[in-house]
C-alpha cells in the first residue's frame, strides 16, 4: 500500500512571511513500512530552508517487535534566529548556516499490539 500526501502554511512571524511546502510518502508492504518525507521552507527576502528524513522499518515475532532506522537531514542557509515576541521583530543575530545529518535507529517492543 502507498500513501502520498502534500502539506503546505504560510504566516508571519517577526515581521517575516513564510511558506513552507512538503510532501510525504508511506509504503507498507507485508512486515516492511518506508516512510518518508520532504519540507522546504520558503522565507521572504531569505534562501529557501530544505529538511527531509526516512525512515524504514521491519515487524517481526508476530510484529510485536520493529526494528527501525532513520535518517534526517537540515539545511538552513540562515541558521538560527530568535524572535522577541515581546516586539514581534527578529533579533538582530549573526547568520549560522546549519547543514547536517542526524542518525537513528532501533528497536521498539510492542505487547499489546
Amino acid at each position: 500500500m502507498v500513501t502520498l500526501g502534500v502539506s503546505n502554511q504560510t504566516a508571519q512571524r517577526g515581521g517575516q512571511t513564510f511558506s513552507a511546502l512538503g510532501g510525504d510518502l508511506k509504503i507498507k508492504w507485508e512486515h516492511f513500512t518506508l516512510r518518508s518525507e520532504y519540507i522546504r521552507g520558503i522565507i521572504k527576502n531569505a534562501m529557501d530552508q530544505n529538511s527531509f528524513y526516512v525512515q524504514p522499518s521491519y515487524r517481526f515475532f508476530e510484529d510485536k517487535w520493529i526494528l527501525f532506522a532513520q535518517v534526517d537531514y537540515l539545511d538552513d542557509p540562515l541558521g538560527v534566529r530568535t524572535v522577541d515576541h515581546d516586539r514581534n521583530t527578529a533579533t538582530a543575530a549573526i547568520a549560522d548556516p546549519i547543514e547536517k545529518y542526524e542518525y537513528t535507529g532501533g528497536i521498539n517492543y510492542l505487547p499489546w499490539s
